[in-house]
């Protein structure tokens, strides 16, 4: 089964970058993430301060368990044109500054201590987007969401996608496509099988398969007594697919629900009724943090959200959707769905908001589904 714990504490950061940080752990600075490059003051300060290199490095040590399995670094996200290193040698280079990107470690450790140095520019790049355009928001450098150690057995669930259809119609159904990571290219033959509850744990259906390959499929079908996620009663299922392999198993559980949510010239759709989206913006900056804000500090603005403007306000002002712009959000935080207060979530394209102005309104903005393709969670086709 996987492991997936935080590895947030015990990073020291560094101005600038440089050879000797790619050699040896200097401790002289200690941070913890996620963080922000450079604090700032509430207003009027210089933009370009935050505008260079910078350097994070943490010590991974050696444990049993890496043993014959797979080992990698999950970054949530990093502001930006990330560079990690391991031991001195470069493993992965991602340059977006929103999205998830993984560091794959397997083959590399050595048994004692492992450095892990990351460096992040936080420089306006114009081949490196929302850069190369106008744009109306600050990009704080910093890794400024949670890093996480992941260790799965050598052949695992690499990410499900959940398709409803006929959701509309009294028998719905439902498909979860099942991608299997195998980096070493291992023959395997497993068996993948699929539980889909409601939220208090009732089984509705069940569904097996077997495979020798990257990817296989499985279906429930006619499944009556579905409740349809709306804005009144947004109901989620979980499903969980386990996987079993001569080389080990995996395990991944998610939600999601049944409904259509379409854009149409007359307006909004959702579950083929039109719904009008009245709502707040809700950016990820914080005062002085930047981008690095906990996640206590999110829980914060969380509640301050849905015990007000979001829910104490809803009789008053009619809200039914958040806008979640213009970047991925946390996995623990997925767009699209949400059981209470039953908001419907969408993302604005981020490129809209920088080189791709010029792409028509209804191009730019779309309903957002659960996503986390490094962590192994699931998303789900938005239009059923």
């Amino acid at each position: 089964m996987r492991s997936v714990v935080s590895f947030n504490e015990g990073w020291s950061f560094h101005e600038g970058f440089g050879q000797r940080l790619l050699e040896a752990f200097d401790a002289a600075k200690s941070v913890s993430l996620p963080h922000t490059a450079v604090e700032l003051p509430f207003s009027y300060f210089d933009e370009t301060s935050y505008q260079r290199a910078f350097t994070y490095q943490k010590v991974l040590r050696w444990l049993p368990e890496f043993e014959g399995r797979e080992v990698s670094l999950v970054f949530d996200a990093a502001m930006a044109d990330s560079v990690v290193y391991l031991n001195g040698e470069e493993i992965i280079a991602h340059k977006d500054g929103y999205t998830p990107f993984e560091a794959r470690l397997t083959g590399k450790l050595v048994k004692g201590e492992n450095l892990v140095t990351v460096k992040i520019d936080g420089s306006e790049n114009p081949d490196i987007p929302p850069f190369g355009g106008r744009i109306d928001y600050l990009t704080y450098a910093g890794i400024y969401r949670d890093v996480w150690l992941k260790v799965t057995d050598p052949v695992s669930i690499r990410n499900l996608k959940i398709e409803t259809t006929d959701v509309l119609r009294p028998e719905k159904s439902a498909t979860i496509r099942v991608d299997i990571a195998n980096p070493e290219g291992r023959s395997f033959s497993a068996t993948v099988t699929a539980t889909l509850k409601q939220a208090d744990g009732t089984v509705v259906a069940t569904a097996a398969t077997e495979t020798i390959g990257s990817r296989t499929t499985l279906s429930f079908g006619g499944l009556t007594g579905i409740a349809l996620w709306d804005i009144t009663h947004p109901t989620l299922y979980d499903v969980t697919v386990e996987l079993r392999t001569e080389h080990g198993s995996d395990r991944i559980s998610t939600r999601f629900g049944f409904r259509t949510a379409e854009f149409t010239p007359e307006g909004f759709l959702l579950n083929g009724k039109p719904v009008k989206l009245r709502g707040l913006n809700r950016h990820q900056a914080f005062p002085y943090v930047g981008y690095a804000a906990s996640r206590s500090a999110q829980g914060a603005r969380r509640r301050h959200h849905e015990d007000g403007a979001e829910v104490q306000y809803r009789p008053h002002l009619a809200l039914s959707a958040v806008e979640m712009v213009p970047r991925p959000m946390r996995h623990d935080r997925p767009a699209g769905l949400r059981r209470d207060p039953g908001l419907a979530a969408y993302r604005r394209c981020r490129l809209a908001a920088g080189i791709d102005r010029k792409r028509p309104p209804h191009d730019r903005a779309r309903l957002e589904p659960p996503l986390d393709h490094h962590l192994g969670r699931a998303h789900q086709r938005v239009a059923g």
